[in-house]
């Protein structure tokens, strides 16, 4: 991305594409450097107020240095979400089937991150990111196309 920049690829027109690229990379990056550039991703911290409140909070802890990225908000949202669900159950029964049961009755963890969890794999169905295994089901995570932009008026 670096290279681009400085043998003036994108601003020659051509456009560069990160498919797994966090916020953190842009920052290391420079804006100025980073202008342009297109990356995938399941959540930015500015997405909606959920996002923007959770994204507040995370980097109070982290002293005010970064804004979550797309894997630590969702290491945070699955590890909440499986530590609420064990408390809501009494504890850990040690029954994963249980624990399961009671998971996919559950949404919060959709909130930040998750957009629907799929109860049991088709014939057919796009690969998508398997949590539980093909038997008892799987979480689908949509990915947004985003662009970094360094212009602020709008």
């Amino acid at each position: 991305i670096k290279q681009a920049h400085e043998f003036g690829i994108v601003a020659g027109g051509q456009k560069l594409a990160g498919s797994l690229l966090f916020i953190t990379d842009v920052n290391g990056l420079g804006l100025e450097v980073a202008q342009g550039l297109q990356l995938t991703s399941a959540f930015y911290w500015d997405m909606n107020d959920g996002t923007r409140e959770f994204s507040k909070r995370f980097s109070a802890r982290m002293k005010n240095h970064a804004m979550p990225t797309m894997s630590q908000a969702g290491t945070y949202s699955a590890v909440a979400h499986y530590l609420k669900t064990l408390d809501a159950l009494g504890g850990n029964p040690h029954d994963g089937a249980k624990v399961v049961a009671k998971d996919e009755g559950d949404s919060d963890r959709r909130r930040y991150f998750w957009q629907r969890i799929c109860p049991g794999r088709r014939a057919g169905d796009s690969p998508g990111l398997s949590l539980r295994g093909e038997d008892s089901g799987r979480i689908e995570i949509s990915m947004g196309l985003l662009q970094t932009d360094c212009d602020h008026s709008g």
